[in-house]
């Protein structure tokens, strides 16, 4: 029977490098060959689904955290934040000092002085997946067709990424802008992690839908940031935890290798909350 397989790119078809194992294109064009659909479901949006992502053979893809859905080459639905609210968010980011980049399917748009306010954070989120190149690894190389000097205040954005300062500035994020998500998607302390802000989908899956598991110890009640489960994103922005999800019977080791985390998801512990 055809199946539709969902994955992601970073951390699964690519590792954090960018590095494209020839193991990986092979698996997808068999499932091609066998008669299953596949699509990239990424936070990435299109600018940075590289050609070589598209030379593999796919489907389509579910990009910028599900803001952009591509099938065959149409164009299914498009979700941005308005010109009001990004112009919105740029005022407020620069009010506070903080580094950030616009991320849009016509590219990537970094604010003044990015590429060396988020060295340590890109680092650390990197070095977090596994890289063991982090230490020399720059922005440039992470984000090699970010944009500089453009105009920042644009209609076309997906979702809006900044450094954060504090745990402060993520839970003030969240209370300006009560009409966008906000998410944290590296995994280490708030002064290494990167933010974002984008137009809510859709609502929360309901507690029989899942896709990944996060591997939490039970009994858990917060995340590494000190915020209850039910509201505190964990790992990136297309993940988050629930406290109230049946767990499953067994147990498994964590998937994380972040410093940050790996006393809390570190070991084998029984499950206690779905990460989807």
């Amino acid at each position: 029977m055809p199946r539709i397989i969902f994955l992601n790119v970073d951390g699964t078809v690519v590792d954090y490098s960018n590095h494209l194992p020839a193991s990986a294109v092979t698996a997808i064009r068999q499932a091609r060959r066998a008669g299953h659909l596949v699509y990239l479901t990424t936070g990435r949006s299109r600018a940075e689904m590289y050609q070589e992502l598209w030379d593999i053979g796919i489907d389509g893809i579910i990009g910028g955290n599900g803001s952009y859905v591509e099938h065959h080459g149409e164009v299914v639905m498009h979700q941005t934040l308005s010109q009001d609210e990004c112009v919105a968010v740029v005022d407020w980011l620069r009010g506070r000092g903080l580094a950030f980049y616009l991320e849009a399917n016509s590219g990537l748009y970094g604010s003044e002085g990015f590429e060396v306010a988020a060295l340590p954070a890109v680092r650390a989120y990197i070095v977090g997946k596994g890289a063991t190149d982090s230490a020399t690894r720059t922005v440039g190389e992470v984000f090699p067709h970010m944009i500089y000097g453009a105009d920042l205040y644009r209609d076309d954005i997906n979702k809006i990424s900044f450094v954060l300062g504090s745990d402060q500035d993520f839970l003030d994020a969240q209370k300006t802008f009560l009409e966008l998500k906000a998410g944290i998607w590296a995994d280490a302390a708030p002064m290494l992690c990167l933010a974002t802000l984008a137009s809510p989908i859709s609502t929360r899956p309901t507690p029989s839908t899942s896709c990944w598991v996060t591997w939490v110890p039970a009994g858990t009640t917060q995340s590494p940031w000190g915020m209850p489960l039910s509201t505190s994103p964990c790992w990136s922005t297309a993940r988050w935890v629930s406290p109230w999800a049946t767990p499953p019977t067994t147990s498994k080791p964590s998937r994380t290798t972040s410093p940050r985390t790996s006393t809390l998801m570190g070991s084998t512990q029984p499950l206690t909350a779905w990460d989807y």
